[in-house]
């Protein structure tokens, strides 16, 4: 493109991966895109937390669907992505699930998951194999091709192709282990990579449980130079197929007039284009910076009523220790306090005061790509996460006075000072060496990636709010508006990069009736 305009054929509204992903589609296409962000970084939970020379990942821990000719690795090939490269996770060690007499790796493969698990539960076969079989099922229901986009209507259609779907998305996963399972530890074990939606085995439906095991069963990955390594592939794609991107300009108003529209920002600048791609949340969308007189009740009505997820506490930690030599390796660690898991998914939706020993999650991304320049020389970083609750820091936001900050600065403290002590059950002597240390608090990925209460995974996953429940559609009923994001077919990389690339589709399709009418 050529000097700056203000009129565009697209203009798209937040720099998540699905932004990204639908601005890349566009410009693929010859069309003029404009992609505003609001933060001074572009990626949202898809780029990188800096400090130094330390980079840690407040979104991207690891990723599926990327083996040859998986849907994930697909996507991206579309999208001129072929160079971008991943390491592959420990496929003996993808997770190491610790709870207090009982050790389970998650490893790659259906066939070798099933066995690991059969020789700890010799007497659960059948309900292992049962469980397999399901997730595969879900998967190939679950994929982005085949799941609705055309509305209610649509929506219906592949509930008649997929019946099972239908009593699957009605059953919590819980009912679903209790009728196929008796070992009440087995049921936990299997309920432990729930952490990826924030939901428990009573919260959450059987067919999304199911869909979270089947994104990792073929193996997990991480992107090379982290969170930034796909972040820059995206922002560096889009340079070169000449889109305009602008970060550091929150958009506060969406208004159409005469076919065309006029988004406004902040600082005052209004654009005008053709049609617009939100990769906002809807919530944010459609009840905030859309005109409230082109939005029908009922679509104003559903996206009012979405709640948002949990959101993530974040110790990012710098150290001198060598931590592979230590045996530390690309998996992840995630430690249980207790066989009963309902405390954990209860604080992080709010009911109670969250707890660091709970539960916790702990990795290192340098480990992970150890020539990715995340960490200094001869040092690496460690990341240690936990489910936590907006409502437990909810009163410092916005602080103002200095007892208020001082108070809040005390509370990120104790967190950190528990996290280490935790952490320091894996990696030894890790209080004595540590060069820099940083807490991520549910705020903070508030004002970070502007989401709704700091949600991590966008809507919360709860049964009313999967299908229909989300804007799967990628639309809202207003013409020329289109949705992204993880309000749309639901959280995760794939998930929400596939949201991009479609709303894109339907807008290309929208833009080309357009031009003949």
């Amino acid at each position: 493109m050529g000097g700056k305009t203000t009129d565009y054929d697209a203009i798209v509204i937040g720099s998540g991966i699905g932004g990204m992903a639908a601005a890349t589609r566009l410009t693929q296409k010859d069309r003029s895109v404009l992609l505003l962000e609001a933060s001074n970084e572009f990626g949202g939970y898809s780029g990188p937390v800096s400090y130094g020379e330390y980079e840690f990942d407040l979104g991207i821990h690891y990723l599926g669907k990327l083996g040859a000719g998986e849907s994930f690795r697909e996507i991206l090939d579309r999208l001129g992505h072929e160079d971008l490269k991943f390491v592959e996770l420990d496929p003996d060690r993808i997770d190491h699930y610790i709870f207090p007499d009982y050790e389970f790796k998650f490893c790659k493969g259906r066939e070798a998951f099933a066995e690991r698990l059969i020789g700890d539960f010799p007497g659960e076969e059948k309900g292992i194999r049962k469980f397999l079989d399901t997730t595969e099922k879900v998967d190939l229901a679950s994929s982005p091709e085949k799941m609705a986009k055309g509305g209610l209507g649509s929506w219906i259609s592949y509930l008649v192709r997929h019946p099972f779907m239908i009593r699957l998305s009605q059953q919590s996963f819980q009912s679903f282990l209790n009728g196929i399972i008796r070992d009440h530890r087995l049921k936990t074990v299997l309920s432990a990579l729930l952490f990826d939606i924030a939901l428990g085995p009573m919260q959450v439906d059987a067919a999304t449980a199911m869909e979270v095991w089947a994104y990792f069963l073929n193996g997990a990955y991480y992107p090379k130079g982290g969170s930034r390594g796909i972040r820059d592939a995206f922002v560096g794609k889009l340079g070169e197929y000449g889109a305009e991107l602008v970060h550091s300009a929150p958009v506060i108003s969406m208004t159409k007039s005469n076919g065309s529209w006029k988004v406004g920002t902040e600082q005052g600048e209004e654009f005008t284009s053709k049609i617009v791609i939100s990769n906002v949340d809807p919530k944010i969308t459609i009840c905030t910076l859309l005109d409230r007189s082109l939005a029908s009740p009922n679509e104003f009505k559903k996206a009012n009523n979405l709640q948002p997820s949990g959101s993530i506490m974040s110790i990012f930690i710098g150290t001198d220790l060598d931590l592979v030599g230590m045996g530390f390796t690309t998996g992840n660690i995630a430690e249980y306090s207790d066989w009963d898991l309902t405390p954990v998914y209860d604080a992080w939706a709010g009911n109670s005061d969250p707890k660091m020993g709970r539960a916790y999650f702990i990795n290192s991304p340098s480990v992970r790509d150890p020539t990715g320049g995340l960490a200094p020389k001869d040092h690496h970083g460690l990341q240690i996460l936990a489910g936590w609750s907006y409502e437990s820091v909810e009163k410092w936001a916005g602080t103002g006075s200095d007892a208020r900050r001082e108070e809040y600065d005390r509370y990120k403290k104790e967190i950190s000072d528990q996290a280490v002590r935790l952490a320091g059950r894996h990696v030894k002597g890790l209080a004595d060496h540590i060069s820099m240390l940083e807490c991520i608090t549910p705020l903070d990925c508030e004002k970070r990636v502007r989401t709704v209460r700091g949600g991590i995974y966008g809507p919360a996953h709860i049964p009313s709010q999967m299908g229909p429940g989300r804007f799967q559609s990628l639309e809202c009923g207003v013409e020329g508006l289109f949705l992204a994001g993880a309000g749309t077919f639901g959280a995760g990389l794939l998930f929400c990069t596939a949201s991009g690339y479609y709303a894109a589709e339907k807008g290309i399709t929208y833009l080309e009736k357009s031009n003949r009418q």
